[in-house]
């Protein structure tokens, strides 16, 4: 089931028309909860349509590149022919960037830039989680390197945009994103077994299972880990919970 946000969260204060575009820096949370600060300053989307959510979620999950408009238009208004599609692509923009960029003259947004037939997201020298976790998962694969995996978790907040639900455009890249997370958690307990540290192992499985329960590497290093500490109990209830999980796999 996709995850929900926070039902607590407070609503984010709405940018000041005089700190629009203060340095045209942008910093983009995409884990766990969707949030968007430009020139230091936090975004509300909260009373914009769905469609306008959706049209900063897009480009806020592509920041920083350059997003053609028909691209755009398959995934936000997929019904509809691409000249009227890029027509409602038009309207959208201009509307978004009255509330990330209230203060900008015509003609000035730097936050929300059109680049020839397409869109960007500036960062601006800002940051986005998004990327950062990407780089960073890459990066402790390739290097099966530990402080890298933790690196990487410390960036992963949780599933991508949650509020925005089952959204075609968006599922593929948030399973990615849960499928690199878990590989990661695996890496470091496997690192820190062979480290011999088998409580260390234990405590990154557990937090791995939070992530994806089906990663067959995971339990196999779970047993091994608790075996390794000497918990019988661990081991035991772990392979306990990984027949069910094969069980509900049918294997």
């Amino acid at each position: 089931a996709e995850p929900t946000a926070p039902a607590t969260a407070p609503p984010l204060p709405l940018l000041a028309p005089e700190a629009a575009s203060a340095a045209g820096t942008s910093t983009v949370r995409c884990f766990g909860r969707f949030a968007l600060e430009v020139g230091g300053q936090p975004i509300d989307l909260s009373g914009l349509t769905p469609r306008l959510r959706s049209l900063a979620w897009f480009l806020a999950v592509n920041a920083d590149e350059i997003v053609h408009a028909e691209r755009v238009v398959d995934a936000l208004w997929p019904e509809a022919d691409l000249t009227a599609g890029r027509r409602n692509l038009q309207v959208a923009v201009s509307a978004l960037r009255q509330v990330v960029e209230p203060g900008a003259r015509r003609g000035g947004w730097v936050v929300i830039a059109r680049e020839g037939e397409g869109y960007r997201l500036s960062l601006g020298g800002g940051s986005s989680d998004l990327r950062a976790f990407e780089l960073a998962a890459a990066r402790a694969r390739r290097e099966r390197s530990a402080a890298g995996a933790e690196i990487a978790l410390a960036l992963y907040g949780g599933d991508l945009i949650p509020e925005a639900g089952p959204v075609t455009w968006l599922v593929e890249r948030r399973d990615a994103c849960r499928r690199a997370a878990a590989d990661v958690a695996l890496l470091l307990a496997e690192c820190r077994l062979a480290e011999g540290d088998p409580a260390a192992a234990v405590a990154a499985c557990e937090a791995d299972l939070a992530i994806d329960r089906y990663l067959d590497g995971l339990w196999r290093t779970l047993v091994d880990a608790a075996e390794a500490k000497g918990d019988r109990a661990v081991a035991a209830r772990a392979q306990r919970d990984y027949a069910a999980v094969l069980a509900d796999l049918g294997l």
